[in-house]
């Protein structure tokens, strides 16, 4: 890997002086915003649209930032599958 991360370095140390290796973060998510989230009902549990959405945004929120404080913000969800009749 001596090669490649030699080729890694050469390259950041080329952005960085051309002023393209910045992060841009943007601004975190207010927590009156993850309470309007939640209550609004666009991550309701009951219907597998809205399931969706609530699994895709945490799944992006959450795994896909390195931010710790975000892991306070988790919430979790147990739900109970019963056998239907006959299974």
């Amino acid at each position: 890997f001596e090669e490649a991360n030699s080729v890694y370095e050469a390259q950041y140390v080329y952005l960085k002086k051309r002023g393209l290796a910045k992060t841009e973060h943007k601004p975190p998510i207010a927590d009156e915003d993850f309470k309007k989230l939640y209550e609004s009902g666009v991550f309701n549990t009951d219907s597998p649209a809205t399931l969706q959405n609530k699994v895709f945004f945490e799944i992006m929120f959450f795994f896909c930032r390195r931010e710790r404080r975000t892991n306070s913000r988790k919430t979790i969800v147990y739900t109970t599958l019963k056998p239907r009749k006959g299974e």
